[in-house]
């Protein structure tokens, strides 16, 4: 061993400490760029987001880490517990799909998609969807300013070491007083920030609440506690939305 570098043999390994996470200054700065602004209302048009339109924001490649099935029973569950949502609240969705040739990630994302078109046929309104989703990559210029006009933030990984979009949702509101969503816990992104109802290092907070409760309490402003019509949504094993991942 010498200093960053390992011998072994004919072999020299070397090491590095490379710290991950985000830069709260620049998704600042890029929420309030006129041109990623201009491209951000752009694509919430083309989803059929007006300017003074509410939605919330999920960002996620999508794969079975990322409780996509959860997030979708959370906002059903807000429906169900405070109607008076329905037709004022819609979930942007960006959801880039992820190892796409791959049996188990294409009936997942098949999985996804169906769900997402049952949650719309259950709850749209004549000239309302409550999940928009958009399968592409959003590159960070547009994406944050889309965080900053979001008004708040569904982040549901159920067993992801490094998520950071909550960090991200937060740098880009500042003093907007967005909040991000997070219900299940097994994130390193998020959990650094806290635990419990995690806590944010700067401007805002992450409220969560037990898996077993996904009533969508979090999401509106009054609910504070798990509303008791939320022990009719089965949750089971969370790390694969309820799909043993040693099953089929």
């Amino acid at each position: 061993v010498e200093e960053d570098r390992i011998f072994k043999r004919d072999r020299e390994i070397r090491v590095g400490a490379f710290p991950i996470g985000v830069d709260p200054g620049r998704f600042e700065t890029l929420s309030l760029d006129p041109e990623g602004m201009k491209e951000a209302t752009r694509l919430l048009c083309e989803q059929g987001i007006g300017t003074e339109d509410t939605f919330l924001i999920s960002v996620d490649r999508m794969d079975y880490t990322k409780g996509f099935i959860m997030r979708l029973r959370i906002l059903e569950s807000l429906f169900r517990n405070f109607p008076e949502w329905i037709g004022k609240i819609r979930l942007l969705q960006i959801a880039p799909p992820t190892r796409s040739t791959h049996p188990v990630y294409q009936n997942y994302q098949k999985r996804v998609r169906e769900e997402v078109r049952l949650t719309n046929a259950r709850w749209s309104r004549e000239d309302w969807i409550p999940v928009l989703p958009v399968e592409r990559t959003v590159e960070q210029p547009v994406l944050a300013p889309l965080y900053r006009r979001a008004a708040g933030a569904l982040v549901t990984s159920t067993n992801d070491g490094m998520n950071l979009v909550a960090k991200e949702y937060l740098s880009a509101q500042k003093d907007r007083g967005g909040s991000p969503v997070s219900e299940p816990v097994y994130r390193g992104g998020t959990g650094a920030q806290g635990s419990g109802s995690h806590r944010s290092a700067r401007t805002g907070k992450i409220r969560g609440h037990p898996p077993q409760c996904p009533t969508g309490t979090g999401i509106h402003p009054e609910g504070e506690k798990c509303h008791p019509s939320g022990a009719d949504i089965p949750i089971q094993h969370l790390s694969m939305d309820g799909v043993d991942p040693d099953g089929p």
